[in-house]
């Protein structure tokens, strides 16, 4: 299911202790500033973990609400899982919108930023922006100096793209998909799963991601 496993709680130091499924490989964004930009087949075969985490959370009717790099935990047996589920919320139906207003704020949607009601569709904006900075090593937007001029960035220029000089056309479609200003132009997580990019990447289900993935492992370890 692409989630970090709980295992328990407990109080330390007058503190709560969280047990969580460790994950030697440490996050996409540790691994990011390590190595650098990832290979566009490797971003492929995390964001279809990714995806199938994201595709998880649905069927559990529940949104992430805070995809970000720091979020996407890897090992070394290929695995690519999703983490920090303090701010997930349940929709009570499969159309069911948010309200509420949490999470990293440079990888919010546009109708988060403007309080709007929200839904599944909100973490495929957020993935998109992740997937524009591990595969040109910049955030899309630049550093804003007020709330208010990232709010006007995002609202008021068009959403950030690949280069297709730079990058096949179908990541460049994909990543499209991902960032329409509006909710109900985006791609679903089930239609980007099928995705010609993955094909073309190796991704063709959860088993052949993860052994990919274990393969640039071995491929980085031995450079």
């Amino acid at each position: 299911m692409c989630l970090v496993t709980f295992y328990g709680a407990f109080l330390k130091d007058s503190a709560v202790a969280l047990a969580l499924e460790y994950m030697d490989g440490g996050s996409l964004e540790n691994v990011f500033h390590q190595l650098g930009v990832l290979p566009e087949q490797v971003l492929a075969n995390i964001t279809y973990q990714i995806l199938c985490g994201l595709s998880y959370l649905k069927s559990k009717k529940r949104v992430h609400r805070d995809i970000k790099p720091s979020n996407i935990l890897l090992n070394s047996k290929g695995e690519v899982k999703l983490t920090d589920f303090g701010i997930a919320t349940e929709l009570h139906n499969s159309i069911a919108m948010c309200g509420s207003f949490v999470g990293t704020f440079k990888y919010m949607s546009p109708e988060r930023m403007q309080h709007q009601p929200y839904s599944y569709s909100s973490d495929v904006w957020s993935l998109g922006l992740v997937l524009i900075e591990s595969a040109t090593g910049q955030f899309p937007y630049q550093q804003p100096k007020t709330t208010i001029d990232m709010i006007q960035s995002v609202l008021e220029s068009p959403p950030p793209a690949l280069s297709p000089e730079a990058f096949p056309a179908d990541f460049c479609e994909f990543v499209r998909h991902c960032l329409h200003r509006s909710p109900t132009d985006r791609a679903s997580v089930d239609d980007l799963l099928q995705a010609p990019w993955f094909t073309r990447c190796g991704a063709v289900d959860l088993e052949s991601a993860r052994r990919n993935i274990l393969a640039w492992i071995s491929d980085e370890c031995r450079s």
